[in-house]
């Protein structure tokens, strides 16, 4: 390929491979770009991360662009290896807010697992706020705790299920008081973007 170049490099599933065992574009699933192509040889290595589901008799081709606009040809059918997923998502709500000075403050913490498999070994971090006096926290799961920062081991959480954890604080001072909180398993996570929610509190 060309050398110092970015290519790229579209990706498409097909139901199988045509007869000289090439792809064709049957489903889009997306591109990336790579870096740029080694100035000698004109290779590159890149990962490619989709966020999308396939059968497992599907096969994935691709296509590479150069900055010329010039095409290539489908390429070699790859199989498809699937891995589970588990979509893992938190929220929490704090009650009651506005709070007291000196009063106590609870977070309802909920995590759910939107599937598609089982999320297995489900860790919830709570990260509280740094005012508070971390000896005493309380909460109606048991926890593993550093200064500020509480783990939750959940164990097992079926698709489709949900689980809620409550902590309680004490309100140290007037402002705000911010909450951070993050969930995580040991499958595949097919959506970051709800792994993570935080509570501010007047």
């Amino acid at each position: 390929s060309t050398p110092d170049a970015a290519f790229r490099i579209e990706f498409f599933a097909n139901d199988a491979a045509d007869p000289s065992d090439n792809g064709e574009g049957q489903i889009y699933l997306g591109a990336i770009t790579t870096g740029p192509t080694d100035p000698i040889t004109g290779d590159v290595s890149f990962t490619a991360i989709l966020p999308v589901t396939l059968g497992p008799t599907q096969v994935v081709t691709a296509t590479a662009t150069d900055p010329g606009g010039n095409t290539s040809e489908f390429s070699a059918v790859q199989t498809v290896e699937v891995i589970a997923g588990a979509d893992l998502a938190v929220s929490q709500t704090d009650s009651p807010d506005p709070v007291t000075v000196g009063d106590t403050l609870t977070y309802r913490i909920t995590v759910t697992n939107n599937g598609p498999a089982t999320a297995t070994g489900v860790t919830l971090i709570d990260t509280l706020p740094g005012t508070i006096n971390p000896a005493a926290v309380s909460s109606d799961h048991v926890f593993v705790q550093q200064g500020f920062v509480l783990t939750f081991f959940l164990g097992s959480l079926d698709a489709g299920a949900f689980t809620q954890v409550n902590v309680t604080i004490h309100a140290p001072a007037a402002g705000g008081l911010t909450n951070f909180v993050r969930v995580a398993a040991n499958e595949l996570d097919l959506d970051g973007s709800n792994n993570s929610d935080t509570s501010i509190t007047t």
